[in-house]
């Protein structure tokens, strides 16, 4: 090879280099300068970073999660704004005390095997043993961490409806006088059954701390057995009731 044909392709050299070196620099400004892509069109408040995200695009029930996004230093406590809910649900739940109101045109025997001492049947607050099923319409909040972990529902308010059997202590002090078990065949004293069987349906408001609820109730008791002559059958009572949530009936999120 002559020397001129080595300098020849030397200076092609040089320029196949030049030019990688020029198609690198555009390159390079083209990415700079290059338009952000746009924000995701998927936020429930846009002028926040968290993102909502479905799960599946082929879940019918609609359910998501929540992206937060990390905007402050790592210690520091990230927390989303609570997200509003409202959904059905169901538990367990039992009315261990009861306040019953006086029955009216209800006598009992106070003193036992005296005929004349007859009296108004009074008002009563006793401990019973029950255990219902109970649907309600609960509201609260969800907070949602950055931890996904993190993310729970902590307080909420619901309005329920309790159901189930309740067993029944009786006495003299809550048979009518005019039951077959406490007559002058029996010496005015009671001889009937120790307990019976009632159901129980009672709407109540309750405070619901995660899985944990109790509140207030008011309802009546439907003795399944009437020839006792219970004073306080059909009666209406007041009563503080505990529960434990199971689960949700709502398909979904149920957002208010």
């Amino acid at each position: 090879m002559t020397m001129p044909d080595i300098r020849t392709t030397c200076c092609r050299k040089k320029a196949e280099v030049a030019m990688d070196f020029l198609m690198a620099l555009f390159e390079l400004n083209r990415v700079k300068t290059q338009p952000p892509a746009p924000p995701p069109t998927d936020f429930i408040d846009k002028t926040l970073s968290e993102v909502v995200i479905p799960i599946s695009g082929n879940d019918s029930a609609n359910n998501f999660y929540f992206k937060i996004l990390h905007k402050g230093t790592l210690n520091q406590p990230l927390r989303h704004k609570p997200m509003h809910f409202g959904t059905w649900d169901y538990g367990t739940a039992t009315v261990p005390f009861r306040y019953r109101f006086a029955p009216s045109k209800s006598t009992i025997i106070s003193q036992s095997g005296n005929a004349n001492s007859a009296i108004s049947a009074p008002s009563e607050s006793d401990a019973t043993l029950g255990l219902g099923i109970y649907f309600g319409r609960k509201w609260g909040d969800t907070w949602f961490y950055e931890d996904p972990s993190k993310t729970t529902n902590t307080v909420s308010i619901e309005i329920t409806l309790i159901t189930g059997p309740t067993l029944i202590p009786l006495s003299l002090s809550n048979v009518d006088s005019s039951s077959k078990y406490v007559g002058y065949l029996h010496g005015y004293n009671y001889t009937g059954p120790t307990n019976i069987i009632a159901w129980s349906v009672a709407p109540g408001m309750v405070f619901q701390w995660k899985t944990i609820n109790f509140g207030l109730y008011g309802g009546i008791d439907l003795p399944l057995a009437r020839k006792v002559a219970w004073v306080y059958a059909d009666k209406l009572w007041l009563g503080f009731g505990i529960g434990v949530n199971l689960g949700m009936l709502s398909s979904g999120n149920s957002v208010n």
